[in-house]
């Protein structure tokens, strides 16, 4: 056995000293150590199966013990070894590597068995996947992929935030799922659409091909066709909405750095900026939230957009430290 084994299988026992666990930490930043880690895992699974107690007869000989009785229950049966060998499934692994890294094993985990792919605010990317399928992701935006066996064995993700997704369809017909944080899930074949997937609900437009929405309570499923776009409200009701050619291509607006509006009030539009700029846009009055405003207008910056709205409506604006405060003139 070469000294890293040893050390690791030591671990495993709870024999490691302090510095061990450091050098284990460290031997694990290697993408290529993590799959031989879990391979010698499930070595030593299989040569030390687990003891587990007998609580139950435990607990009664401590009652009979504080009573001062004489326990007719033999020593031996109060561990009484019951020898199991765990699966070594998903939520194993993850809490093999939580013991490693502690309190920050849950994002270490995160790290391990995914690759993370994040724009910032007002940034777009583009991504390709390991089984040829392509991804924009719009600003303030997050996608997880397995780093293993993805493509083969599965393709599923998940988004946090807004991207447009050009699917890669396989010669097994695999299928590409799509999931968001609040569970909802899309399933395809080779297919374009976009999906919106923020604090303020979750959205699904499909521009090519065919798409299988479920929400999270699994009540409802649709079907989707070209054209067609679904809001989920936070209920899990699916709300099916035609859109013609126009609309469908101002959902991807985002992609050229556009905003298109119609008939939007002034205080969704601060939303929006809220989530690509980063920016909290503060109004002043009820009157001037619900005012509407109609129009394409590109942008890279909130300030861009905030100057071109404030000419549009006619109100002032003071930039604070990191929100802008809007008012209507005097």
């Amino acid at each position: 056995m070469n000294l890293v084994k040893e050390m690791i299988f030591n671990y495993f026992a709870g024999n490691a000293s302090p510095l061990h666990k450091k050098l284990i930490e460290d031997w694990l930043q290697e993408p290529k150590n993590i799959e031989q880690y879990f391979e010698w895992l499930d070595e030593w699974e299989r040569t030390c199966p687990q003891f587990l107690p007998n609580v139950e007869i435990a607990l009664l000989k401590n009652i009979e013990r504080i009573d001062n009785i004489v326990s007719p229950i033999n020593d031996v049966d109060v561990i009484n070894p019951v020898y199991k060998k765990p699966k070594l499934n998903s939520w194993w692994i993850a809490a093999a590597v939580c013991l490693i890294f502690g309190v920050s094993g849950f994002l270490m985990k995160q790290e391990i068995m995914y690759q993370s792919y994040a724009t910032d605010f007002g940034e777009i990317r583009k991504i390709h996947l390991p089984d040829g399928s392509d991804v924009t992701l719009n600003a303030n935006s997050e996608l997880f992929v397995p780093r293993w066996g993805f493509g083969t064995k599965t393709r599923e993700v998940l988004l946090e935030g807004e991207a447009e997704f050009s699917v890669q369809h396989t010669l097994d017909h695999q299928k590409f799922i799509v999931n968001t944080p609040d569970k909802h899930q899309i399933t395809v074949l080779g297919t374009e659409f976009v999906v919106y997937a923020r604090q303020r609900g979750t959205k699904v437009v499909l521009n090519k091909g065919k798409v299988i929405l479920s929400s999270a309570n699994k009540r409802e499923i649709i079907t989707m066709k070209p054209g067609d776009m679904v809001n989920i409200s936070k209920k899990g009701e699916l709300k099916l909405q035609v859109l013609n050619k126009e609309k469908l291509s101002t959902q991807l607006s985002w992609k050229d750095h556009r905003f298109v509006f119609d008939n939007t009030p002034l205080k969704e539009i601060g939303s929006l900026i809220k989530e690509n700029f980063g920016v909290e846009i503060k109004i002043q009055t009820p009157e001037l939230a619900n005012r509407t405003i109609t129009g394409a207008f590109k942008a890279e910056s909130a300030e861009e957009l905030v100057n071109v709205l404030a000419e549009m409506l006619s109100f002032n604006v003071v930039k604070e430290e990191n929100s802008y405060v809007i008012s209507f003139d005097n």
